[in-house]
């Protein structure tokens, strides 16, 4: 590679002399909230470094996103608890223990009011973040989350308990939005995939938002809600409802974990089309075993193997994959922005999947499965037509996928923003 000079060269203490003045004109414009809680300096106080601070960083950062399975998990459990029920439902027709008597629309607000907040918690955690640092976001959503837990354990009555969990779902929101990011900055550049672009384009924001989309409505979290009721209605007792629906999260878990290996084996979109295809089958027979009238421990086992499948399937395909691709897409400069709008995504259909739910269920029962389906099939067919796979790619490569210049116009658009014009350079192999 050879290197032309377009113009005279400049003197190297005066491209340094511009971009300090270019630095310190940045700061100048920063907003009072952000001089006062920027991070001034970063700070090496670990007692270690290197790859052991890299694993303890991602491993408990991941507890924030842990919080959120967590809530899943004890809302379904709460949702067949006779005491809860009979404390908080009591009103509502709760006061024999069972929902039963309950209008879907409560039961559907105790579990998506959480997602809703969260949303909102995503959207201010995007532009916070790039404010204050991701650390110390990550500090406020722990605060949020801790605080708002007493707000629960104390609550005098629904309206209460609802206001506690509405406030934790804000701190959700700030730890998921924020531990992805945190995880896919300090990973190595062969780890982490694309991480640096120059320009941000439409294509880049509909498959964020849309992969964050489809990971709620494909239903893992109509099986996370309402398994222990389905359970129930099939023929278990709320004690082994409860017991299998636990046991069904440790192959999830398991499956999580062999991401790690196929991810860059097979890459994200071949991931993404099988998981589609598999989960709408196993999605399918789950509803023949609900609607079929056969032997009530027979209806209960098919529905419950079929649904331990498709756990399976998501746990490897449509769970972590939808947090991967958009922290892999989105441009340094913008990553903040676009995780915000791809998490808020998901916050919104993980809301709008808590109320409606518990009416499809009630109206059309079992079938409601089918209409999941259909949306499993769906995002196969959106990711094999429009999504651009980033496993094992270069920057260049996905850019020009994105219908992007690789380059940013050769680097001048970096030089014109050093203020140093006349230093441009033509790039000849």
């Amino acid at each position: 590679m050879s290197i032309t000079k377009s113009s005279e060269s400049v003197p190297s203490g005066t491209i340094r002399e511009r971009s300090l003045a270019v630095a310190t004109q940045a700061r100048e414009e920063h907003s009072w909230l952000e001089k006062k809680l920027k991070p001034k300096k970063i700070s090496a106080r670990y007692p270690f470094k290197g790859k052991p601070l890299l694993y303890a960083t991602c491993a408990f950062g991941s507890l924030g996103d842990a919080l959120f399975g967590y809530n899943s998990g004890i809302m379904s459990g709460l949702l067949v608890n006779e005491v809860f029920i009979s404390r908080f439902f009591k009103s509502y027709g709760g006061a024999d223990g069972t929902t039963s008597g309950v209008d879907p629309s409560i039961t559907g607000i105790s579990v998506a009011c959480l997602q809703a907040a969260a949303a909102v918690g995503a959207l201010i955690a995007g532009r916070l973040g790039d404010m204050i640092g991701r650390k110390k976001c990550v500090r406020v959503g722990a605060f949020i989350y801790f605080f708002s837990s007493f707000i629960q354990m104390f609550a005098p009555g629904f309206a209460t308990f609802i206001a506690g969990r509405t406030i934790q779902g804000v701190g959700v929101g700030f730890l998921s939005m924020t531990v992805p990011i945190i995880q896919t900055e300090i990973a190595a550049p062969h780890r982490r995939g694309l991480m640096e672009m120059f320009t941000r384009y439409r294509k880049r924001t509909i498959v964020g938002i849309t992969v964050q989309m489809f990971a709620q409505i494909n239903g893992i979290n109509i099986i996370s809600f309402y398994l222990p009721s389905t359970l129930s209605s099939a023929g278990y007792d709320n004690r082994k409802s409860l017991l299998f629906t636990a046991a069904n999260a440790l192959p999830y878990t398991a499956a999580t974990i062999v991401t790690w290996w196929l991810a860059d084996r097979w890459g994200r979109k071949p991931l993404l089309i099988l998981g589609g295809l598999l989960m709408a089958v196993l999605l399918g027979v789950v509803c023949v075993f609900t609607e079929i009238n056969v032997d009530v421990q027979v209806k209960a086992n098919g529905q419950y193997a079929f649904v331990m499948l498709y756990n399976i399937i998501y746990g490897f395909t449509w769970g972590p994959m939808p947090w991967l691709l958009p922290a892999e897409i989105f441009p340094l400069r913008g990553r903040s922005k676009g995780m915000a709008l791809a998490t808020t995504s998901n916050w919104i259909f993980n809301f709008i999947i808590g109320m409606v739910s518990p009416d499809a269920f009630s109206g059309i029962h079992g079938y409601f499965y089918l209409v999941i389906a259909g949306f499993c099939l769906s995002s196969a067919v959106l990711v094999h037509f429009y999504y651009v796979e980033t496993a094992h790619h270069s920057l260049e490569e996905i850019a020009v996928a994105f219908g992007d210049n690789a380059f940013a116009d050769g680097d001048a658009e970096v030089m014109d923003m050093a203020g140093a014009k006349s230093e441009q350079v033509e790039y000849s192999a």
